[in-house]
């Protein structure tokens, strides 16, 4: 998962949730990225603590970006996606043959799956909006809609 995404989701309320339905990795790289990025936020914080109880597992990368260390590590595990949001970080992974997941399908998946509900995963994608893109966002919200 790159950083973005792995923020994205920490801030919308609902990483607890994929941590436990997921196994979620994220490469060197992207760790450092995110105590750049969020020194003193409360969302970096969460995700560190994460880190140190071991619920999202780092994995060695070093000398790369976080985005070229994403493909190193999907390559080298055995992964379902990678989770972003970056456009051209998914054509350059679409290219690559690796699947992408973003943080609303995340969201979707979860509902999906039974870890949230419907009526809490919709207030989850509310909490989400601001961060993503308006095409998402409906389409999470009209996939929602369709479940039980």
């Amino acid at each position: 998962m790159d950083a973005d995404c792995l923020i994205k989701i920490t801030r919308a309320g609902y990483k607890e949730s994929a941590v436990r339905a997921f196994e979620l990795v994220v490469p060197e790289p992207v760790v450092k990225e995110i105590v750049a990025q969020g020194s003193g936020h409360a969302s970096s914080e969460l995700i560190a603590t994460n880190i140190s109880a071991r619920r999202i597992e780092v994995r060695a990368a070093t000398g790369e970006s976080g985005d070229s260390a994403l493909t190193t590590v999907y390559r080298a595990g055995t992964f379902d996606c990678v989770g972003t949001d970056d456009r051209r970080l998914i054509n350059r992974l679409t290219t690559l043959g690796i699947p992408c997941v973003v943080p609303g399908l995340l969201l979707y998946e979860l509902a999906k799956l039974g870890q949230v509900s419907r009526h809490e995963a919709e207030r989850l994608l509310q909490r989400l909006q601001p961060s993503i893109s308006s095409d998402e966002y409906q389409i999470v919200r009209h996939l929602l809609k369709g479940l039980q």
